[in-house]
């Protein structure tokens, strides 16, 4: 439900850069929505680009060299990977005094994954850390998330929305 206006976008995407519609299978009992396309010719378009087949985890996949080494790629790939696997959230702490920080994270087992994106991060000079043992890149107060928004950018409505809630 919430990333259904960004699901819409995606499927745009599909049929503009593959020239195929993909299926969408929308199933309201789970709140999922699976966008979908089965194409031998997309798949060996993909594989031309440094893509691989299998377990990206075991393979410990990285971003292609001729994305890691173009700055301008570099922030349209990161933006791609936050606004499919990222997340903009409200760290809530309680104690004497309650307070909360706007975060933004994104969360991947490929090792490689995690380093382009803080590597791009700090390029784009956005301040990040690296947590949860290596599996997570974070950007932690909120004028670098706004930093962010502003030179990365998303074309995730949910996050811009939490992104300005949280500001204004």
């Amino acid at each position: 439900i919430d990333d259904l206006a960004y699901s819409k976008y995606v499927a745009v995407l599909f049929k503009k850069v593959f020239g195929i519609t993909p299926s969408t299978i929308e199933n309201k009992n789970y709140d999922f929505l699976n966008i979908s396309i089965s194409s031998k010719s997309a798949v060996d378009q993909l594989l031309k680009l440094g893509m691989k087949i299998g377990n990206k985890v075991k393979q410990q996949v990285d971003i292609p060299l001729f994305i890691k080494n173009n700055i301008n790629l570099s922030k349209y790939c990161l933006r791609g990977l936050i606004d499919t696997d990222g997340s903009v959230f409200i760290e809530k702490h309680k104690g004497a005094e309650k307070y909360q920080y706007l975060r933004l994270n994104l969360t991947n087992l490929s090792r490689p994954i995690i380093d382009f994106a803080y590597a791009t991060l700090k390029s784009s000079n956005i301040e990040c850390v690296i947590r949860k043992d290596g599996k997570a890149v974070q950007v932690e107060n909120l004028r670098e998330i706004c930093n962010y928004a502003k030179v990365i950018g998303s074309s995730n409505p949910k996050h811009l929305s939490k992104i300005i809630g949280f500001r204004n």
